[in-house]
């Protein structure tokens, strides 16, 4: 599913513009590779994706997933995820990965070495056995 912008036409989008300018901004590097450690368009990883992303939409987040996670904004559980929340996944309370929330239960993300910037459910067995928690980092 990599290639198309996914942008909800949500009452929440709608009225909050900042969230619209997270997913557009997040949508222009689908098919970008991942890189480990990559912080540019040349090739992100999953937390240099996000923070080029926030930080292209003047929001400052800490650089590594788990330092992300208890960093800035407001903590939000699954059943209060909004388009452009960022979702953390990992286990035993550490953030080893971060995305997107795009809505309809789809992230935005760079997900590891061979892939690209595409979107992913996080409700895959994967992602939602790993689920920690989103961040809310707009107002």
């Amino acid at each position: 599913m990599c290639g198309k912008a996914i942008i909800p036409n949500s009452e929440y989008i709608q009225e909050n513009p900042a969230a619209q300018g997270l997913l557009t901004e997040a949508a222009k590097y689908l098919g970008v590779p991942y890189l480990w450690g990559g912080t540019t368009p040349s090739g992100f990883d999953c937390s240099g994706f996000v923070q080029y992303v926030c930080r292209a939409n003047g929001i400052s987040i800490p650089r590594i997933a788990d330092d992300q996670l208890h960093g800035p904004g407001t903590y939000e559980t699954r059943g209060e995820l909004q388009p452009g929340d960022l979702v953390f996944f990992g286990s035993g309370g550490y953030a080893s990965h971060v995305g997107m929330y795009v809505g309809d239960g789809m992230m935005i993300h760079a997900p590891s070495t061979g892939k690209v910037i595409q979107y992913t459910s996080i409700d895959s067995s994967y992602y939602s056995s790993r689920f920690l928690g989103g961040k809310r980092v707009i107002d």
